[in-house]
């Protein structure tokens, strides 16, 4: 029999092993974001950013929260990004839609790094399913779903409910996160089974799902991911977190070329004070208001600078996706579970205090109401029925 001091050498390594890699991620982590921060600077410096980043403070104070939620929650910096700067900051949905983009491949990014060096428990056979299918539903959505012929893609589909979608389906996941950790406590699984056929269709379905919400508002990957994993497969939150995230990298690195590298949308010139150029072509405003190619009404506003404010943000998000991350690691599940919900309830109280629309719009508070019953109703059958719905076997209670 082997005595304490056996057992304690066979352990031993384990527990040193664990706190290298947590010394050697922290480095990591540090480096890269030094690193980032160093290139950042002499860039600005060389190219004369410094007033403009300073005209964009907003941006970076913005993106310390959301830098952090994205890095530890499946909820994604958009979720922050985008109803601040549409809501608060007067930036228009599709100027929003482009920085959440483009500021999540930085800041998630780093995060997922991190992860990786930290060595998480991550469900990669999910992620193997999920984001080739995200990638699809977010191409059909940026090239089916919006106007090219007008700067940053506007959506076809009228933003407010664009919004209202994406906020109730948001809430629909912390419910149900909430009511099955109420029920059952919280799930310790940490792989998804993708041998069944059902399985693999739902992530895929869930997939594409969530890469159309990250084309049209800038997020949604990650949550969609989270619902299937977490909610309908059972995997432990502490697992659907770093799994989530690593997929919502993988979608805005995605939109940074589909937006940037291919239509040239962080290519804005300005003139004094008012954005004159996009994509190299003159740009100004039309009669209602929005922004266009070629327009000799109003020029733009600075709002539409989202290059400013991609540059404003980006030494930030280095630093807090990967801390979000971090400190996502070290919390309990309930506490996880909690910051989840509690970050969900925001989203559902923003949305009602400060889109406008919401609070006149009888078709829209029509829409929403019908939408919440449909998406809430369908969401409890689906978790009600999980193992019908994955091709799980049940197993009987030991």
């Amino acid at each position: 029999m082997q005595s304490q001091a056996d057992i304690g050498q066979l352990l031993e390594p384990s527990f040193t092993e664990v706190q290298a890699n947590l010394r050697r991620g922290q480095r990591f982590t540090i480096a890269l974001a030094l690193a980032v921060n160093v290139v950042w600077a002499i860039g600005v410096l060389a190219f004369g950013h410094v007033d403009r980043v300073l005209a964009n403070w907003e941006s970076s104070i913005t993106m310390i929260f959301g830098s952090f939620v994205a890095g530890a929650s499946p909820q994604g910096g958009g979720v922050v990004a985008f109803p601040v700067f549409t809501k608060v900051l007067g930036v228009t949905p599709p100027v929003a839609r482009v920085f959440s983009l483009a500021i999540q491949s930085v800041g998630m990014t780093a995060a997922s790094l991190s992860i990786l060096f930290y060595r998480r428990a991550v469900a990669w056979k999910a992620i193997a399913w999920i984001t080739p299918a995200a990638a699809v539903g977010f191409l059909v959505a940026t090239y089916g779903l919006s106007d090219g012929s007008k700067p940053f893609r506007p959506s076809l589909l009228p933003g407010p409910y664009v919004k209202v979608v994406f906020t109730v389906v948001l809430a629909a996941m912390a419910a149900g996160l909430w009511a099955q950790y109420r029920a059952s406590g919280v799930a310790t699984r940490t792989t998804v089974d993708t041998r069944a056929h059902r399985m693999k269709v739902l992530l895929c379905v869930f997939g594409v799902l969530g890469g159309m919400a990250s084309a049209l508002v800038g997020s949604g990957a990650d949550v969609f991911a989270y619902i299937a994993i977490v909610l309908l497969a059972g995997l432990s939150p502490r697992a659907g977190v770093p799994t989530s995230v690593i997929i919502m990298t993988l979608i805005p690195l995605l939109g940074l070329v589909a937006h940037v590298v291919l239509d040239g949308q962080l290519t804005i010139g300005l003139t004094g004070d008012v954005v004159s150029t996009v994509s190299s072509r003159p740009v100004g405003l039309d009669a209602t208001g929005a922004i266009g190619f070629n327009e000799t009404g109003s020029p733009a506003p600075q709002t539409f600078d989202a290059f400013g404010l991609w540059l404003a943000a980006a030494p930030v998000v280095v630093w807090g996706a990967p801390f979000g991350a971090w400190v996502s690691a070290r919390l309990p599940d309930q506490t996880l579970i909690r910051f989840i919900v509690g970050l969900a309830a925001a989203e559902v109280l923003s949305t009602v205090l400060f889109l406008p629309p919401l609070q006149t719009d009888r078709s829209l508070q029509g829409f929403a109401t019908a939408l919440a019953v449909a998406v809430f109703g369908g969401g409890w059958l689906l978790v009600r029925f999980r193992h019908v719905v994955t091709g799980e076997e049940v197993r009987p209670s030991p």
